[in-house]
């Protein structure tokens, strides 16, 4: 029987230059997370949707003992990534280049302390809705790999998304949301970081919100 894969809608890439093209031949592997995926020695930190890298590279960055791993499957952006890890040598980062939604079952359970998903495509469209990362089944899913105590960081600038982020974490169990006050979810995780997706909110006057759930 052949096993299920899920149906990808995001875009993979858009048309890569001859660079980028070598890059992925030729230096992707040594940055590429082996399946199936070892045991993790310590506490990892996981990265959905890395875009360009510059979330992922901030915290391996500032982070240098903590393992990341980070998962895009748009070609330019993960090109761009290991064109950075390459260029500044940094060996804590790694990468799987496809949908993270095969990745789930292979990922080591209760292993991870964070989990990151930052502006992940909103499907505006009602009838595009079902498309969306975040549901019931999906953070079931995740739920699993956090250690006690681990954190969901989200963060969108689409108000109907965000609305459905808070439903699903608040149906959840396993999670409770961290917000005390309007400004929990109005700051950034951490201000010294902005992606690119972020700054195209603020630049057209939308307010992200950033939402942070703990896993009990």
């Amino acid at each position: 029987m052949t096993a299920f894969t899920p149906r990808f809608y995001g875009r993979r890439q858009s048309r890569l230059s001859p660079l980028k093209r070598a890059v992925l031949k030729d230096m992707l592997g040594q940055y590429r997370l082996p399946l199936p995926v070892p045991d993790m020695a310590i506490p990892y930190v996981l990265e959905i949707g890395f875009g360009d890298g510059t979330h992922l590279l901030y915290q391996a960055r500032k982070h240098p003992e903590v393992q990341f791993i980070g998962v895009e499957p748009f070609g330019n952006g993960v090109a761009h990534t290991v064109q950075v890890l390459q260029a500044e040598n940094i060996g804590n980062v790694w990468l799987h280049p496809d949908d993270v939604r095969q990745l789930l079952p292979q990922l080591p359970r209760q292993q991870c302390r964070a989990i990151y998903i930052l502006f992940p495509d909103p499907w505006p469209k009602a009838r595009h809705n079902k498309r969306r990362l975040i549901n019931s089944a999906f953070m079931q899913k995740i739920s699993m790999l956090l250690i006690p105590g681990g954190h969901v960081y989200m963060a969108s600038d689409d108000q109907d998304y965000v609305t459905q982020m808070l439903e699903v974490m608040q149906a959840n169990q396993d999670f409770v949301w961290q917000a005390g006050c309007a400004a929990d979810w109005r700051t950034p995780f951490d201000p010294a970081v902005t992606t690119k997706y972020q700054a195209k909110a603020l630049d057209a006057g939308r307010k992200p919100a950033f939402l942070d759930s703990k896993r009990v």
